[in-house]
Protein backbone atom coordinates (compact mmCIF):
# COMPACT_ATOMS: atom_id res chain seq x y z
CA UNK A 1 0.00 0.00 0.00
CA UNK A 2 1.35 3.33 -1.06
CA UNK A 3 1.42 6.65 0.59
CA UNK A 4 -1.54 7.50 -0.66
CA UNK A 5 -3.76 5.16 -0.81
CA UNK A 6 -3.01 5.32 2.98
CA UNK A 7 -4.15 8.82 2.57
CA UNK A 8 -7.64 8.18 1.13
CA UNK A 9 -8.48 5.53 3.78
CA UNK A 10 -7.67 8.26 6.63
CA UNK A 11 -9.59 10.64 4.72
CA UNK A 12 -12.51 7.97 4.64
CA UNK A 13 -12.48 7.51 7.66
CA UNK A 14 -12.21 10.95 8.35
CA UNK A 15 -15.82 11.65 6.57
CA UNK A 16 -17.17 8.47 8.54
CA UNK A 17 -16.73 10.29 11.92
CA UNK A 18 -17.22 13.81 11.44
CA UNK A 19 -19.82 14.06 8.58
CA UNK A 20 -22.75 14.18 11.47
CA UNK A 21 -20.98 16.74 13.43
CA UNK A 22 -20.84 19.30 10.15
CA UNK A 23 -23.64 21.65 10.33
CA UNK A 24 -24.62 25.55 9.52
CA UNK A 25 -27.43 26.79 11.14
CA UNK A 26 -30.51 26.72 9.28
CA UNK A 27 -28.56 24.74 6.92
CA UNK A 28 -28.52 21.65 8.05
CA UNK A 29 -28.68 19.11 4.60
CA UNK A 30 -26.58 21.68 2.71
CA UNK A 31 -23.88 21.66 5.45
CA UNK A 32 -24.06 17.84 5.22
CA UNK A 33 -23.82 17.42 1.83
CA UNK A 34 -21.37 20.42 1.14
CA UNK A 35 -18.99 18.70 3.29
CA UNK A 36 -19.26 15.19 1.60
CA UNK A 37 -19.18 17.18 -1.74
CA UNK A 38 -16.10 18.86 -1.01
CA UNK A 39 -14.13 15.19 0.72
CA UNK A 40 -15.56 13.09 -2.51
CA UNK A 41 -13.52 15.91 -4.55
CA UNK A 42 -10.65 15.78 -2.85
CA UNK A 43 -11.00 11.70 -2.53
CA UNK A 44 -11.21 11.77 -6.31
CA UNK A 45 -7.87 13.95 -6.81
CA UNK A 46 -5.77 11.62 -4.60
CA UNK A 47 -7.36 8.73 -6.63
CA UNK A 48 -6.48 10.84 -9.55
CA UNK A 49 -2.32 11.60 -8.38
CA UNK A 50 -2.41 8.08 -7.54
CA UNK A 51 -3.08 6.68 -11.17
CA UNK A 52 -0.83 9.19 -12.66
CA UNK A 53 2.51 7.92 -10.70
CA UNK A 54 1.43 4.53 -10.87
CA UNK A 55 3.91 1.90 -11.77
CA UNK A 56 1.27 -0.28 -12.50
CA UNK A 57 1.45 -1.23 -15.96
CA UNK A 58 -2.21 -3.52 -15.95
CA UNK A 59 -4.46 -1.04 -15.56
CA UNK A 60 -6.97 -0.22 -12.73
CA UNK A 61 -10.19 -2.26 -12.16
CA UNK A 62 -13.05 -0.05 -13.50
CA UNK A 63 -16.53 -2.75 -13.21
CA UNK A 64 -15.78 -6.31 -11.13
CA UNK A 65 -19.24 -7.05 -10.24
CA UNK A 66 -23.16 -6.75 -11.12
CA UNK A 67 -23.03 -4.20 -8.34
CA UNK A 68 -20.38 -1.90 -10.09
CA UNK A 69 -22.39 -2.33 -13.15
CA UNK A 70 -25.83 -1.65 -11.11
CA UNK A 71 -24.60 1.53 -9.71
CA UNK A 72 -22.97 2.82 -12.90
CA UNK A 73 -26.55 2.20 -14.47
CA UNK A 74 -28.50 4.38 -11.47
CA UNK A 75 -26.13 7.34 -12.14
CA UNK A 76 -26.64 6.74 -15.80
CA UNK A 77 -30.44 7.00 -15.02
CA UNK A 78 -30.21 10.07 -12.34
CA UNK A 79 -28.76 11.99 -15.11
CA UNK A 80 -30.85 11.14 -18.20
CA UNK A 81 -34.22 11.58 -15.78
CA UNK A 82 -32.42 15.13 -14.64
CA UNK A 83 -31.84 15.75 -18.17
CA UNK A 84 -35.57 14.39 -19.15
CA UNK A 85 -37.00 16.25 -16.14
CA UNK A 86 -35.35 19.71 -16.63
CA UNK A 87 -34.51 19.06 -12.89
CA UNK A 88 -31.48 20.41 -12.34
CA UNK A 89 -30.95 21.10 -8.47
CA UNK A 90 -27.38 21.39 -7.00
CA UNK A 91 -28.90 20.01 -3.49
CA UNK A 92 -30.26 17.01 -5.33
CA UNK A 93 -27.59 16.04 -7.74
CA UNK A 94 -24.09 17.01 -6.00
CA UNK A 95 -24.67 14.50 -2.83
CA UNK A 96 -25.89 11.73 -5.33
CA UNK A 97 -22.74 11.97 -7.37
CA UNK A 98 -20.56 12.30 -4.56
CA UNK A 99 -21.89 9.30 -2.71
CA UNK A 100 -21.36 7.05 -5.55
CA UNK A 101 -17.87 8.13 -6.50
CA UNK A 102 -17.26 7.79 -2.53
CA UNK A 103 -18.63 4.27 -3.26
CA UNK A 104 -16.19 3.58 -5.83
CA UNK A 105 -13.34 4.72 -4.87
CA UNK A 106 -13.73 2.58 -1.72
CA UNK A 107 -14.55 -0.25 -3.60
CA UNK A 108 -11.81 0.27 -5.92
CA UNK A 109 -8.94 1.10 -3.15
CA UNK A 110 -10.41 -1.77 -0.82
CA UNK A 111 -7.58 -3.14 1.73
CA UNK A 112 -7.32 -4.76 4.95
CA UNK A 113 -6.13 -1.56 6.13
CA UNK A 114 -8.99 0.49 4.81
CA UNK A 115 -11.22 -2.29 6.14
CA UNK A 116 -10.30 -1.79 9.97
CA UNK A 117 -10.70 2.07 9.46
CA UNK A 118 -13.94 2.32 8.34
CA UNK A 119 -14.95 -0.41 11.03
CA UNK A 120 -12.95 1.79 13.81
CA UNK A 121 -14.43 5.03 12.49
CA UNK A 122 -17.88 3.50 12.46
CA UNK A 123 -17.51 2.49 16.13
CA UNK A 124 -15.83 5.79 16.72
CA UNK A 125 -18.42 8.16 14.86
CA UNK A 126 -21.53 6.77 16.97
CA UNK A 127 -20.00 6.60 20.47
CA UNK A 128 -19.35 10.25 19.63
CA UNK A 129 -22.44 11.07 18.50
CA UNK A 130 -24.00 9.12 21.46
CA UNK A 131 -22.03 11.34 23.91
CA UNK A 132 -22.66 14.49 22.15
CA UNK A 133 -26.69 13.32 22.13
CA UNK A 134 -26.37 12.64 26.32
CA UNK A 135 -24.50 15.73 26.87
CA UNK A 136 -27.24 17.54 24.99
CA UNK A 137 -29.97 15.96 26.74
CA UNK A 138 -27.88 16.53 30.25
CA UNK A 139 -27.21 20.56 29.05
CA UNK A 140 -24.17 20.34 28.69
CA UNK A 141 -24.24 21.14 24.81
CA UNK A 142 -27.05 23.23 23.13
CA UNK A 143 -29.07 21.28 20.72
CA UNK A 144 -29.69 22.22 16.82
CA UNK A 145 -33.58 22.58 17.40
CA UNK A 146 -35.20 24.09 20.52
CA UNK A 147 -37.99 22.15 20.37
CA UNK A 148 -35.77 18.68 21.84
CA UNK A 149 -33.58 18.19 24.29
CA UNK A 150 -31.25 16.27 22.43
CA UNK A 151 -30.83 16.28 18.73
CA UNK A 152 -27.21 15.09 17.93
CA UNK A 153 -25.28 16.29 15.08
CA UNK A 154 -28.90 16.66 13.30
CA UNK A 155 -32.06 18.71 13.24
CA UNK A 156 -34.02 16.56 15.09
CA UNK A 157 -34.26 13.58 17.33
CA UNK A 158 -35.18 11.19 14.81
CA UNK A 159 -32.67 11.11 12.58
CA UNK A 160 -30.34 11.08 15.53
CA UNK A 161 -31.41 7.92 16.66
CA UNK A 162 -31.66 6.58 13.37
CA UNK A 163 -27.60 7.16 12.31
CA UNK A 164 -26.90 5.72 15.96
CA UNK A 165 -28.94 2.68 14.53
CA UNK A 166 -27.79 2.37 11.92
CA UNK A 167 -24.15 0.98 13.13
CA UNK A 168 -25.54 -0.26 16.37
CA UNK A 169 -25.64 -4.01 14.05
CA UNK A 170 -21.91 -3.30 13.48
CA UNK A 171 -21.17 -3.25 17.14
CA UNK A 172 -22.61 -5.53 18.35
CA UNK A 173 -21.45 -7.92 15.80
CA UNK A 174 -18.15 -7.07 16.47
CA UNK A 175 -18.78 -8.09 20.05
CA UNK A 176 -20.37 -11.14 19.70
CA UNK A 177 -17.82 -12.42 16.78
CA UNK A 178 -15.22 -10.54 18.10
CA UNK A 179 -12.37 -13.63 17.81
CA UNK A 180 -13.78 -15.19 14.50
CA UNK A 181 -13.91 -11.90 12.42
CA UNK A 182 -11.02 -10.48 10.72
CA UNK A 183 -9.13 -7.47 12.14
CA UNK A 184 -6.08 -6.47 10.31
CA UNK A 185 -4.43 -4.10 12.70
CA UNK A 186 -1.63 -4.47 15.67
CA UNK A 187 -3.60 -1.43 17.60
CA UNK A 188 -7.00 -4.76 18.03
CA UNK A 189 -3.67 -7.18 19.15
CA UNK A 190 -2.15 -4.73 21.73
CA UNK A 191 -5.75 -3.45 23.30
CA UNK A 192 -7.19 -7.14 22.86
CA UNK A 193 -8.04 -7.88 26.63
CA UNK A 194 -9.96 -3.83 26.90
CA UNK A 195 -11.86 -4.39 23.79
CA UNK A 196 -14.63 -6.23 25.31
CA UNK A 197 -15.07 -3.47 27.83
CA UNK A 198 -15.29 -1.10 25.14
CA UNK A 199 -18.02 -2.78 22.84
CA UNK A 200 -20.11 -3.17 25.51
CA UNK A 201 -19.83 0.63 27.15
CA UNK A 202 -20.04 1.42 23.18
CA UNK A 203 -23.47 -0.84 23.01
CA UNK A 204 -24.55 0.29 26.28
CA UNK A 205 -24.57 4.42 25.20
CA UNK A 206 -25.96 3.63 22.19
CA UNK A 207 -28.75 2.64 23.61
CA UNK A 208 -29.59 4.76 25.78
CA UNK A 209 -28.96 7.48 23.26
CA UNK A 210 -31.61 5.58 21.07
CA UNK A 211 -34.18 5.22 23.72
CA UNK A 212 -33.92 9.36 24.48
CA UNK A 213 -34.50 9.65 20.95
CA UNK A 214 -37.86 8.55 20.82
CA UNK A 215 -36.99 7.14 17.60
CA UNK A 216 -39.94 4.27 16.55
CA UNK A 217 -37.85 3.21 13.83
CA UNK A 218 -34.75 3.03 15.36
CA UNK A 219 -36.13 0.34 17.88
CA UNK A 220 -37.68 -1.90 15.33
CA UNK A 221 -34.27 -1.62 13.54
CA UNK A 222 -31.92 -2.35 16.35
CA UNK A 223 -34.62 -5.04 17.47
CA UNK A 224 -34.94 -7.40 14.21
CA UNK A 225 -31.08 -6.59 13.97
CA UNK A 226 -29.79 -8.10 17.57
CA UNK A 227 -32.12 -11.04 16.96
CA UNK A 228 -30.43 -12.15 13.58
CA UNK A 229 -27.00 -11.51 15.33
CA UNK A 230 -28.17 -13.28 18.31
CA UNK A 231 -29.89 -15.93 16.09
CA UNK A 232 -25.98 -16.49 14.46
CA UNK A 233 -24.12 -16.32 17.75
CA UNK A 234 -25.87 -18.97 19.94
CA UNK A 235 -26.32 -22.42 18.62
CA UNK A 236 -29.16 -23.42 20.83
CA UNK A 237 -31.26 -20.28 18.97
CA UNK A 238 -30.11 -21.76 15.82
CA UNK A 239 -31.07 -25.50 16.28
CA UNK A 240 -34.36 -24.48 17.84
CA UNK A 241 -35.15 -22.09 14.85
CA UNK A 242 -34.68 -23.96 11.60
CA UNK A 243 -34.39 -21.38 8.73
CA UNK A 244 -38.43 -21.62 7.61
CA UNK A 245 -38.68 -20.61 10.99
CA UNK A 246 -36.28 -17.56 11.20
CA UNK A 247 -38.54 -15.58 9.07
CA UNK A 248 -41.81 -16.39 11.16
CA UNK A 249 -39.86 -15.41 14.27
CA UNK A 250 -38.69 -12.39 13.08
CA UNK A 251 -42.02 -11.38 11.61
CA UNK A 252 -43.78 -11.84 14.79
CA UNK A 253 -41.11 -9.78 16.51
CA UNK A 254 -41.50 -7.06 13.89
CA UNK A 255 -45.46 -7.37 14.46
CA UNK A 256 -45.26 -6.68 18.00
CA UNK A 257 -42.78 -4.47 17.75
CA UNK A 258 -45.22 -2.29 15.50
CA UNK A 259 -48.84 -2.92 17.75
CA UNK A 260 -46.52 -1.44 21.08
CA UNK A 261 -44.60 1.27 18.93
CA UNK A 262 -48.07 2.80 17.00
CA UNK A 263 -49.46 3.05 20.84
CA UNK A 264 -46.60 4.77 21.91
CA UNK A 265 -47.17 7.36 19.64
CA UNK A 266 -50.86 6.91 18.40
CA UNK A 267 -51.23 10.98 16.57
CA UNK A 268 -47.88 10.12 14.65
CA UNK A 269 -48.86 6.59 13.95
CA UNK A 270 -52.03 7.69 12.06
CA UNK A 271 -50.53 10.51 10.28
CA UNK A 272 -47.71 8.20 8.50
CA UNK A 273 -50.97 6.14 7.26
CA UNK A 274 -53.03 8.87 6.22
CA UNK A 275 -49.09 9.70 4.13
CA UNK A 276 -48.92 6.08 3.15
CA UNK A 277 -52.73 6.30 2.06
CA UNK A 278 -52.42 9.07 -0.10
CA UNK A 279 -49.23 8.30 -1.67
CA UNK A 280 -50.72 4.65 -2.58
CA UNK A 281 -53.80 5.87 -3.97
CA UNK A 282 -52.90 9.02 -5.89
CA UNK A 283 -49.21 9.54 -5.97
CA UNK A 284 -48.03 6.23 -7.64
CA UNK A 285 -50.05 6.27 -10.42
CA UNK A 286 -48.17 9.90 -11.56
CA UNK A 287 -45.08 8.83 -13.97
CA UNK A 288 -44.83 5.20 -12.10
CA UNK A 289 -41.98 4.49 -14.87
CA UNK A 290 -39.57 7.21 -14.79
CA UNK A 291 -40.65 9.20 -11.82
CA UNK A 292 -41.40 13.02 -11.12
CA UNK A 293 -37.71 13.67 -10.66
CA UNK A 294 -35.46 13.44 -7.16
CA UNK A 295 -36.95 15.75 -4.11
CA UNK A 296 -39.95 17.00 -5.56
CA UNK A 297 -41.95 14.39 -3.66
CA UNK A 298 -43.12 17.76 -1.50
CA UNK A 299 -45.32 19.58 -4.02
CA UNK A 300 -46.51 16.80 -5.62
CA UNK A 301 -47.43 15.21 -2.12
CA UNK A 302 -48.77 18.37 -0.52
CA UNK A 303 -51.33 19.03 -3.23
CA UNK A 304 -52.36 15.77 -3.24
CA UNK A 305 -52.90 16.22 0.61
CA UNK A 306 -55.12 19.25 -0.01
CA UNK A 307 -57.60 17.83 -2.21
CA UNK A 308 -57.92 14.17 0.04
CA UNK A 309 -58.79 16.50 2.96
CA UNK A 310 -60.87 18.50 1.06
CA UNK A 311 -62.51 15.90 -0.14
CA UNK A 312 -62.87 13.61 3.01
CA UNK A 313 -66.25 13.80 5.57
CA UNK A 314 -63.95 12.62 8.80
CA UNK A 315 -62.68 16.04 10.00
CA UNK A 316 -61.16 14.47 13.09
CA UNK A 317 -58.79 13.48 10.40
CA UNK A 318 -57.38 17.11 10.09
CA UNK A 319 -55.41 17.26 13.35
CA UNK A 320 -53.53 14.62 12.12
CA UNK A 321 -51.77 16.03 8.69
CA UNK A 322 -49.21 18.81 8.75
CA UNK A 323 -46.36 19.84 6.33
CA UNK A 324 -44.82 16.67 4.82
CA UNK A 325 -41.93 16.76 3.23
CA UNK A 326 -41.10 12.79 3.14
CA UNK A 327 -43.41 10.16 2.77
CA UNK A 328 -41.95 8.02 5.74
CA UNK A 329 -41.17 4.98 4.28
CA UNK A 330 -38.24 5.12 1.30
CA UNK A 331 -39.68 2.64 -1.16
CA UNK A 332 -42.85 4.25 -1.70
CA UNK A 333 -41.14 7.97 -2.06
CA UNK A 334 -38.85 6.93 -4.30
CA UNK A 335 -41.04 4.87 -6.31
CA UNK A 336 -42.78 8.33 -6.67
CA UNK A 337 -39.53 10.24 -7.51
CA UNK A 338 -37.64 7.85 -9.56
CA UNK A 339 -40.12 5.74 -11.20
CA UNK A 340 -40.11 1.34 -10.86
CA UNK A 341 -37.05 1.46 -13.26
CA UNK A 342 -35.18 2.97 -10.59
CA UNK A 343 -36.38 1.37 -7.41
CA UNK A 344 -35.79 -1.81 -9.51
CA UNK A 345 -32.11 -0.68 -9.78
CA UNK A 346 -31.88 -0.14 -6.11
CA UNK A 347 -33.76 -3.08 -5.24
CA UNK A 348 -31.19 -5.52 -7.25
CA UNK A 349 -28.59 -3.49 -5.95
CA UNK A 350 -29.38 -4.62 -2.09
CA UNK A 351 -30.26 -8.01 -3.70
CA UNK A 352 -27.14 -8.83 -5.01
CA UNK A 353 -25.41 -7.38 -1.51
CA UNK A 354 -27.29 -9.63 1.07
CA UNK A 355 -28.10 -12.62 -1.53
CA UNK A 356 -24.32 -13.95 -1.17
CA UNK A 357 -23.86 -16.85 1.04
CA UNK A 358 -19.73 -17.56 1.07
CA UNK A 359 -17.79 -19.71 3.57
CA UNK A 360 -14.99 -16.48 3.29
CA UNK A 361 -15.33 -14.41 5.66
CA UNK A 362 -18.37 -15.83 6.88
CA UNK A 363 -19.12 -13.75 10.02
CA UNK A 364 -17.65 -10.75 8.88
CA UNK A 365 -19.81 -11.06 6.04
CA UNK A 366 -23.00 -11.33 8.49
CA UNK A 367 -22.58 -8.64 10.31
CA UNK A 368 -22.39 -5.67 7.89
CA UNK A 369 -25.10 -7.43 6.09
CA UNK A 370 -27.40 -7.71 9.23
CA UNK A 371 -26.42 -3.77 9.53
CA UNK A 372 -27.16 -3.03 5.99
CA UNK A 373 -30.47 -4.91 6.92
CA UNK A 374 -30.82 -2.55 9.46
CA UNK A 375 -31.04 0.15 7.63
CA UNK A 376 -33.49 -1.10 5.25
CA UNK A 377 -35.94 -1.51 8.39
CA UNK A 378 -35.76 2.19 9.42
CA UNK A 379 -35.98 3.55 5.95
CA UNK A 380 -39.62 1.14 5.79
CA UNK A 381 -41.13 3.59 8.55
CA UNK A 382 -38.95 6.79 8.07
CA UNK A 383 -36.99 9.34 5.54
CA UNK A 384 -33.25 7.48 6.69
CA UNK A 385 -31.85 7.47 3.28
CA UNK A 386 -32.59 10.98 3.48
CA UNK A 387 -30.19 11.44 5.78
CA UNK A 388 -26.63 11.66 4.60
CA UNK A 389 -24.58 9.99 7.48
CA UNK A 390 -26.88 7.10 7.32
CA UNK A 391 -26.42 7.19 2.99
CA UNK A 392 -22.73 7.17 3.88
CA UNK A 393 -23.39 3.93 5.90
CA UNK A 394 -25.75 2.53 3.50
CA UNK A 395 -23.61 2.84 0.35
CA UNK A 396 -19.98 1.35 2.65
CA UNK A 397 -21.91 -1.54 3.68
CA UNK A 398 -23.43 -2.51 0.19
CA UNK A 399 -19.63 -2.47 -1.16
CA UNK A 400 -18.13 -3.89 1.78
CA UNK A 401 -21.14 -7.13 1.33
CA UNK A 402 -20.38 -7.10 -2.35
CA UNK A 403 -16.25 -6.96 -2.00
CA UNK A 404 -16.13 -9.61 0.71
CA UNK A 405 -19.34 -11.79 -0.38
CA UNK A 406 -17.42 -12.16 -4.17
CA UNK A 407 -16.63 -15.80 -4.48
CA UNK A 408 -16.55 -16.05 -7.97
CA UNK A 409 -13.42 -14.04 -10.10
CA UNK A 410 -15.17 -12.76 -13.14
CA UNK A 411 -12.93 -11.01 -16.38
CA UNK A 412 -11.76 -7.94 -14.83
CA UNK A 413 -12.08 -4.57 -17.64
CA UNK A 414 -9.20 -2.43 -16.84
CA UNK A 415 -8.16 1.05 -17.91
CA UNK A 416 -5.02 2.36 -18.01
CA UNK A 417 -4.19 4.15 -14.76
CA UNK A 418 -2.68 7.47 -16.46
CA UNK A 419 -6.00 8.01 -18.76
CA UNK A 420 -8.18 7.67 -15.54
CA UNK A 421 -5.85 10.25 -13.69
CA UNK A 422 -6.64 12.83 -16.33
CA UNK A 423 -10.64 12.43 -16.48
CA UNK A 424 -9.95 12.32 -12.50
CA UNK A 425 -8.78 15.57 -12.19
CA UNK A 426 -11.00 16.86 -14.79
CA UNK A 427 -14.24 15.47 -13.05
CA UNK A 428 -12.34 17.07 -9.94
CA UNK A 429 -12.15 20.33 -11.35
CA UNK A 430 -15.38 20.48 -12.77
CA UNK A 431 -16.87 19.58 -9.25
CA UNK A 432 -14.48 21.96 -7.19
CA UNK A 433 -16.02 24.90 -9.22
CA UNK A 434 -19.49 24.01 -9.08
CA UNK A 435 -19.11 23.22 -5.11
CA UNK A 436 -17.45 26.86 -4.97
CA UNK A 437 -20.43 28.31 -6.68
CA UNK A 438 -22.99 26.93 -4.19
CA UNK A 439 -21.01 27.65 -1.47
CA UNK A 440 -20.89 31.52 -2.25
CA UNK A 441 -24.42 31.20 -2.99
CA UNK A 442 -25.13 29.44 0.72
CA UNK A 443 -23.22 32.16 2.12
CA UNK A 444 -25.36 35.16 0.03
CA UNK A 445 -28.57 33.39 1.25
CA UNK A 446 -27.74 33.23 4.93
CA UNK A 447 -26.54 37.02 4.71
CA UNK A 448 -30.42 37.57 3.59
CA UNK A 449 -31.83 36.00 6.05
CA UNK A 450 -29.74 37.31 8.51
CA UNK A 451 -30.89 40.77 6.90
CA UNK A 452 -34.65 39.54 7.00
CA UNK A 453 -34.65 38.51 10.31
CA UNK A 454 -33.37 42.20 11.35
CA UNK A 455 -36.10 43.49 9.58
CA UNK A 456 -33.94 44.57 6.30
CA UNK A 457 -36.01 43.62 4.01
CA UNK A 458 -34.45 45.87 1.35
CA UNK A 459 -30.70 44.87 1.91
CA UNK A 460 -32.08 41.11 1.69
CA UNK A 461 -32.94 41.53 -1.49
CA UNK A 462 -29.79 42.01 -2.61
CA UNK A 463 -28.09 39.34 -1.36
CA UNK A 464 -31.20 37.56 -2.81
CA UNK A 465 -30.37 38.71 -5.85
CA UNK A 466 -26.84 37.62 -6.05
CA UNK A 467 -27.49 33.94 -5.75
CA UNK A 468 -30.79 33.09 -7.83
CA UNK A 469 -29.34 32.10 -10.65
CA UNK A 470 -27.28 29.12 -8.33
CA UNK A 471 -30.48 28.94 -6.42
CA UNK A 472 -32.83 28.91 -8.76
CA UNK A 473 -34.61 25.57 -8.53
CA UNK A 474 -34.41 25.52 -4.75
CA UNK A 475 -37.75 25.67 -2.70
CA UNK A 476 -36.81 26.69 0.57
CA UNK A 477 -34.74 29.76 -1.29
CA UNK A 478 -37.67 30.56 -3.36
CA UNK A 479 -39.96 30.78 -0.37
CA UNK A 480 -37.90 33.11 1.77
CA UNK A 481 -37.43 35.15 -1.83
CA UNK A 482 -40.97 35.56 -2.28
CA UNK A 483 -41.62 36.50 1.12
CA UNK A 484 -38.79 39.15 0.87
CA UNK A 485 -40.12 41.14 -1.67
CA UNK A 486 -44.14 40.80 -0.34
CA UNK A 487 -42.42 42.53 2.63
CA UNK A 488 -41.55 45.24 0.47
CA UNK A 489 -44.60 45.68 -1.32
CA UNK A 490 -43.33 44.13 -4.77
CA UNK A 491 -46.19 42.20 -4.77
CA UNK A 492 -46.21 41.00 -8.50
CA UNK A 493 -42.78 39.97 -8.31
CA UNK A 494 -42.78 37.96 -5.37
CA UNK A 495 -45.83 35.90 -6.98
CA UNK A 496 -43.74 35.52 -9.68
CA UNK A 497 -40.89 34.04 -7.79
CA UNK A 498 -43.62 32.37 -5.42
CA UNK A 499 -45.46 30.54 -8.24
CA UNK A 500 -41.99 29.18 -9.25
CA UNK A 501 -41.20 27.71 -6.13
CA UNK A 502 -44.53 25.66 -6.30
CA UNK A 503 -42.65 23.20 -8.71
CA UNK A 504 -40.00 22.42 -6.00
CA UNK A 505 -41.69 23.14 -2.45
CA UNK A 506 -45.50 23.77 -1.09
CA UNK A 507 -46.78 24.65 2.23
CA UNK A 508 -49.08 26.85 3.64
CA UNK A 509 -46.87 29.47 3.80
CA UNK A 510 -45.93 29.78 -0.24
CA UNK A 511 -50.10 29.97 -0.48
CA UNK A 512 -50.36 32.79 2.50
CA UNK A 513 -47.84 34.67 0.68
CA UNK A 514 -49.70 34.36 -2.64
CA UNK A 515 -52.76 35.44 -1.42
CA UNK A 516 -51.17 38.37 0.35
CA UNK A 517 -49.81 39.40 -2.83
CA UNK A 518 -53.45 39.34 -4.16
CA UNK A 519 -54.86 40.72 -1.86
CA UNK A 520 -52.56 43.66 -1.63
CA UNK A 521 -53.13 44.36 -5.27
CA UNK A 522 -56.63 44.13 -5.09
CA UNK A 523 -57.37 40.87 -6.69
CA UNK A 524 -59.40 39.48 -3.89
CA UNK A 525 -60.90 36.51 -6.00
CA UNK A 526 -57.90 34.82 -6.53
CA UNK A 527 -56.52 36.18 -3.09
CA UNK A 528 -59.73 33.89 -1.36
CA UNK A 529 -58.30 30.81 -4.05
CA UNK A 530 -55.05 31.29 -2.09
CA UNK A 531 -55.81 31.76 1.30
CA UNK A 532 -58.25 28.28 0.88
CA UNK A 533 -55.41 26.51 -0.80
CA UNK A 534 -53.14 26.69 2.14
CA UNK A 535 -56.18 25.84 4.87
CA UNK A 536 -56.66 22.38 2.64
CA UNK A 537 -53.09 21.82 2.78
CA UNK A 538 -52.53 21.65 6.79
CA UNK A 539 -57.00 21.97 7.98
CA UNK A 540 -55.92 22.62 11.46
CA UNK A 541 -53.56 25.77 11.08
CA UNK A 542 -55.58 28.31 12.09
CA UNK A 543 -53.34 30.84 10.10
CA UNK A 544 -54.95 30.67 6.41
CA UNK A 545 -58.82 30.58 8.05
CA UNK A 546 -57.69 33.97 10.36
CA UNK A 547 -56.46 35.53 6.49
CA UNK A 548 -59.61 34.26 4.69
CA UNK A 549 -61.89 35.84 7.87
CA UNK A 550 -60.13 39.54 7.58
CA UNK A 551 -60.47 39.27 4.07
CA UNK A 552 -64.03 38.45 4.26
CA UNK A 553 -64.23 41.52 6.72
CA UNK A 554 -62.12 43.83 4.59
CA UNK A 555 -64.49 43.43 1.83
CA UNK A 556 -67.65 43.80 4.08
CA UNK A 557 -68.72 39.94 3.58
CA UNK A 558 -70.15 39.66 6.94
CA UNK A 559 -71.92 36.45 6.58
CA UNK A 560 -68.86 34.68 5.35
CA UNK A 561 -66.75 36.27 8.25
CA UNK A 562 -69.98 35.15 10.91
CA UNK A 563 -69.40 31.71 10.00
CA UNK A 564 -65.80 31.53 9.31
CA UNK A 565 -64.98 33.19 13.11
CA UNK A 566 -67.22 30.93 14.83
CA UNK A 567 -65.68 27.82 12.71
CA UNK A 568 -62.58 28.86 13.77
CA UNK A 569 -63.08 29.88 17.65
CA UNK A 570 -64.57 25.86 17.34
CA UNK A 571 -61.59 24.52 15.22
CA UNK A 572 -59.22 22.47 17.31
CA UNK A 573 -56.02 23.06 16.36
CA UNK A 574 -52.65 20.58 16.19
CA UNK A 575 -50.82 22.73 17.99
CA UNK A 576 -52.26 25.00 20.62
CA UNK A 577 -49.79 28.80 20.53
CA UNK A 578 -50.33 32.25 21.87
CA UNK A 579 -50.03 33.29 18.32
CA UNK A 580 -53.29 31.14 18.23
CA UNK A 581 -54.88 32.34 20.82
CA UNK A 582 -54.22 36.37 19.95
CA UNK A 583 -56.31 35.34 16.37
CA UNK A 584 -58.92 34.21 18.24
CA UNK A 585 -59.41 37.16 21.03
CA UNK A 586 -59.12 39.14 17.64
CA UNK A 587 -61.73 37.66 15.65
CA UNK A 588 -63.93 37.67 19.05
CA UNK A 589 -63.59 41.13 19.49
CA UNK A 590 -64.74 41.91 15.73
CA UNK A 591 -67.28 39.04 15.41
CA UNK A 592 -68.88 41.06 18.98
CA UNK A 593 -69.06 44.67 16.90
CA UNK A 594 -71.22 42.73 14.32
Amino acid sequence: MDRIESQISILIGFLIIFLPFVTIDSFFFESHFLFISFVAIVLVIFAAFSNIISNNHNGRIIIESRIDILITLFAIYVIVQTIILKNYRYEVLFPIFSIIALGYIIKIYMSKYLLEVIMISLVVGALLQSLYGILQYIGIFKTNNIFFRLTGGFSNPGPFGEYLASIYPLILGIYLFKNKIFVYNTIYMILRKYTSIFLILSIFLLLMSISMSHSRSAWISILISSFLLLYKKNSVIHSLLKKKNLFFCGGLILIISLLGLILYKLDSSIGRIIIWKICINNLLTYKVIYGAGLGLFNPYYMNEQAIFMQNTNNSWLWKYVGNINYCYNEFLQYSFEIGIIGVLIIVLVIYESIKKNTEVDSYFYYVFKCSLIGILICSTFSYSLHILPIVVNFIIYIIVCSSVGQTKQRKKRTIDNKIIGVILLFLASIGGYEIKKYWESLYEWSSAIYSFSNHNYENSIVHYKKCEKVLGNNGRFLNNYGKALNMIGKYENSNSILHKSQKYEVNIYTYTTIGDNYENMFDYKKAEEYYWRAHWLIPANTYPLYLLFKLYHKVGNKTKALELGNQIIRLQTKIQSSATDQMRQEIINILNDY
